[in-house]
């Protein structure tokens, strides 16, 4: 091989050299680098979606231990006065207790920041243990109950002789006091 053609072979490989990694090697870097970089990116995006599904399991624990406990709440401080069933709890304690409820009267509501009180008259006559009963029992519901301004009158039979007691006083109940509640009082 002369000169002139090692010359011109080694012209040629430069060429094909120069050629490979402009058209082949060179667009096969950069898409490995942009690869690379996409790569780098999901597998961040899928170490931050596995880091929020982990605290979601927490989420879900933590939401249904608060729901337990509002549903505990709720039966302290009900959403709705649910009268009804109020005088049957008071009604069956007094029964039990051997209680004359003569007066169960709803008396005017009062609103305040976080809950309504309901109050209600109540004047019965019993005697002295069973009144005592009759508290102790309702003061033992899951629902709140607050007695105000009890009056114990007794009830004689010969001027004497005690037959037992009259009483009066307030019951106060109470709701949870939903913020549309709030804000329709407010407007009127």
């Amino acid at each position: 091989m002369t000169k002139q053609q090692k010359v011109l072979l080694g012209v040629l490989g430069v060429l094909v050299f120069f050629m490979f990694y402009k058209y082949l090697y060179g667009p096969l870097g950069l898409k490995l680098k942009k690869v690379k970089n996409e790569l780098a990116t999901k597998q961040s995006k899928l170490t931050l979606a596995r880091a929020r599904t982990g605290r979601l399991e927490q989420l879900k624990t933590d939401y249904e231990l608060l729901r337990v406990k509002v549903a505990e709440a709720e039966k302290k401080l009900p959403r709705e006065k649910e009268i009804p069933r109020l005088l049957r709890d008071i009604t069956s304690a007094g029964r039990k207790f051997k209680i004359d409820i003569s007066d169960f009267r709803p008396r005017a509501e009062k609103q305040q920041e976080y809950y309504i009180s309901h109050p209600f008259l109540i004047t019965l006559e019993t005697n002295y243990h069973n009144l005592a009963r009759f508290l102790a029992e309702i003061g033992q519901y899951e629902r709140i109950f607050h007695i105000k301004n009890l009056s114990v009158t007794p009830i004689l039979e010969d001027e004497e002789k005690l037959k037992g007691i009259s009483t009066d006083f307030q019951l106060y109940t109470y709701t949870f006091k939903e913020k549309e509640e709030d804000e329709k009082v407010k407007s009127k």
